[in-house]
């Protein structure tokens, strides 16, 4: 009956906005968000809107871009089209960015400002409507997320991958596929000896495996 959230250190000095207001949501205290001592915050950041009052449009993908730079600890994604769910003032207070690919429509980022209720909610019905969407899947990320946002909306838990590795670079996590045999060939920065795994080369580059929580696959099938 315990969630894990799990804090990296590069995501906390690169970005201690995001990370606190992520835990106070998941304890439902964003309201109390700038009672949080040495920081200050917009107001919009912490209260609370209905969906009811708010539009959903495509937006562009720099629009996008700022808005999950802002509000989501991935930052911004590349996908095929990009939402937005906007209030009566002209408030972007919501994106979501979704990519189509042989198996659907996959859910790459979430995000909203502040407490958005019924938000991604209205962004599904919209997207479904209007992309013509038959098949839902997209990942939790076990570090942070329960999967309850899925789960109440109609998504069900299709397979559990396991934990997967970054490497550290200079305090960061860097994905793994920014090392692959061959990066360590033509980087001139790099030690490379021929016959040689990717783990030994990165293991004579000092380059040290950092292990995540896994994911959960989420799917959803939409009735026609």
């Amino acid at each position: 009956g315990i969630e894990l959230h799990q804090v990296w250190q590069d995501d906390w000095e690169s970005n201690p906005s995001i990370v606190l207001r992520t835990i106070l949501y998941r304890l439902g205290l964003l309201s109390r968000l700038n009672e949080v001592e040495g920081y200050s915050f917009p107001v919009a950041f912490s209260e609370s809107v209905s969906a009811r009052s708010c539009t959903v449009a495509e937006i562009d993908k720099a629009t996008a871009a700022r808005f999950l730079d802002c509000h989501h600890i991935q930052g911004g994604s590349v996908g095929t089209v990009y939402l937005g769910l906007t209030d009566s003032s002209g408030e972007l207070r919501a994106v979501l960015v979704t990519t189509k690919d042989k198996s659907g429509w996959r859910i790459d980022r979430y995000a909203s400002m502040g407490i958005v209720r019924g938000g991604f909610s209205k962004i599904l019905t919209y997207a479904e409507r209007e992309l013509d969407v038959e098949f839902w899947y997209t990942f939790a990320n076990q570090e942070v997320s329960s999967g309850a946002l899925y789960e109440s909306n109609g998504f069900t838990a299709d397979k559990v991958l396991a934990p997967d590795y970054s490497y550290l670079v200079n305090n960061k996590r860097v994905h793994k596929f920014n090392y692959r045999l061959k990066r360590f060939r033509d980087d001139p920065a790099l030690i490379w000896e021929e016959g040689k795994t990717e783990r030994e080369l990165a293991d004579m580059n000092g380059l040290v495996r950092i292990w995540d929580s896994g994911k959960i696959r989420y799917v959803k099938r939409v009735a026609r």
